[in-house]
Parts: structure tokens; sequence; C-alpha cells
């Protein structure tokens, strides 16, 4: 099957880690149809807003994302999320996996191979950390839509702390261990529904089983998407 790509795009973190993507790795790869996207700031609700606590309703669909901190295409749908997701939010529970297309170098954690190389990996264990440490779904949201920007902060700090979170916890994460063992845990949940890597990034699973066909649907049309899979709820926004 035809594998979505994700074109280099090198706009995070000036701190780099030491291993690079081998050409192997790179060539089997081939352009997505539709990698022409804008890159422009997400749009995103207040700080405030972001604070609120996630949905405990138990009947809530369930919404994975499978992405990368750095692919042009992870950042489309991100894009998509921060102006469909406040029209959704209490419908849904909303699980973030900044994985994608890596792979780990050892048992350990302390080597990656990154899709679009060392620059990433440093992206998903930011991602990784910044979406542990905050307590809300909505504050989760607001973090990753906002870190997904292009002009965002390349440390995860500005967003981080929109978002309401504590710094102080998150930078401890991201340059210890724990970031390691979080990436660790990415690749397992990655590999559940594709080994050895996805066929498509982002990926977004809903109702916790993989439809391509929805996944396809989604990355052109996330609201039909949601209007489709939560009909039941009368939601005005679908009518």
């Amino acid at each position: 099957m035809k594998f979505f790509i994700c074109t280099v795009f090198a706009v995070l973190m000036a701190v780099a880690m030491a291993h690079p993507p081998s050409s192997e790795h790179e060539h089997e790869h081939e352009h997505h149809h539709d990698e022409k996207h804008d890159d422009g700031k997400p749009i995103t609700e207040p700080s405030t807003e972001a604070r609120a606590a996630s949905t405990d309703d138990s009947s809530a669909l369930p919404v994975t994302v499978y992405y990368e901190g750095l692919c042009p295409d992870s950042r489309k749908l991100w894009t998509d999320l921060g102006r469909d997701y406040y029209l959704f939010k209490k419908y849904i529970n909303l699980e973030f996996i900044p994985f994608g297309r890596a792979k780990s170098l050892d048992a350990e954690g302390n080597e990656f191979e990154c899709h679009h190389g060392p620059k990433e990996c440093l992206a998903n264990r930011i991602h990784s950390c910044g979406v542990k440490y905050l307590k809300s779904q909505d504050a989760r949201q607001q973090f990753v839509v906002c870190q997904m920007r292009t002009e965002a902060d390349q440390t995860g700090k500005e967003c981080l702390e929109e978002a309401g979170g504590d710094w102080t916890e998150v930078s401890k994460c991201v340059d210890g261990d724990e970031s390691k063992k979080l990436q660790l845990q990415a690749e397992r949940d990655t590999k559940k529904i594709s080994v050895p890597r996805l066929e498509s990034v982002p990926t977004i699973v809903f109702n916790n089983e993989l439809n391509q066909e929805l996944n396809n649907k989604a990355f052109k049309n996330l609201k039909a998407v949601f209007c489709e899979l939560l009909s039941t709820k009368n939601i005005p926004e679908c009518a």
C-alpha cells in the first residue's frame, strides 16, 4: 500500500540527537498525495478553556492520533483539530501518540531513528512529556495544537505554559530517562496497529480499531467523520 509521507520540515529545536536516519529508511516512503498544506497557526481556545476537566462520559468516542512532531501532514491534521475539537470535545476521549514511523535502536530508549531526523526525536519526547503532565484533555489538546505550529517555541515551554502546565516537571521529563520510557511505550502502542511501522502519518483510530477508510476520510474532512460517528448525539453543528 502506498505510504503517506511527510517531507522533511526542519523547524524545531536547535538541539540535535546523535543518530541520523538511514538512507534506506528515507527511500521507503512516497510523497503524500496532498502534501501542500496550510501550515498557518491552528485555531485554539484561550488557556482558561484548556484548564477545563476532560470528559468522563463512558459513552464518549475513543479517538487516538498517531503522529510525528515535525511532520507537515501531522501539522495539517492538528490545524483541523484546533478548529473542530471544541465542537466535539465533550463527545470524545482523545489520546495522543507522538511517535509515527520512528524506531528504537536499543532496549533502553537511549537512541531512536525518526522519520524526520534527530530533531523530530526530540520533538516527540517533548510531546510525550507535555501530554503526560497536563491534567486535562483540553489542556493536552491545546498544547499539542500549539506545539505543532511552525513558529512554536522550539523547547515547548511557551505552549506548555499557555496550556496551564508546569514547565519545571516537563523539562525534567524531557531531559531525563522518563521521556525515553514514554517513547518506548509510544512505540509499543504504535506497533499494536501497524508492524513494523505506520503505513500513513498521521493515523487516526476511532473506537480503538484502525479503519483505513475512516482514517483517509478524516484527513480530508475530520468534522464529517466526527459527525458520522457521533450521529446519535444530535450535535447541532452536524445538522
